[in-house]
């Protein structure tokens, strides 16, 4: 298991609701979290292999900004 982790620019909670579903489809439902109090609204994903840019891809078609971060 990875854990990635992305910077986005998802705010709010309504937002995470947009996007969740999507999300549990990709990596599944208790594999992701958001971290809305930092800064940089941090994305956390812990997947089997690397899957980075189909999550950013994803990300981009629901109209959000995501970037991986080391």
């Amino acid at each position: 298991m990875e854990i990635l982790v992305f910077k986005t620019n998802v705010t709010t909670k309504k937002e995470v609701i947009s996007i969740s579903q999507l999300l549990d489809n990709i990596v599944g439902s208790l594999s992701w979290n958001f971290d809305l109090e930092d800064v940089d609204n941090i994305f956390r994903v812990e997947i089997d292999s690397n899957k980075a840019s189909e999550i950013i891809s994803h990300f981009n078609l629901c109209g959000f900004l995501c970037e991986e971060l080391q």
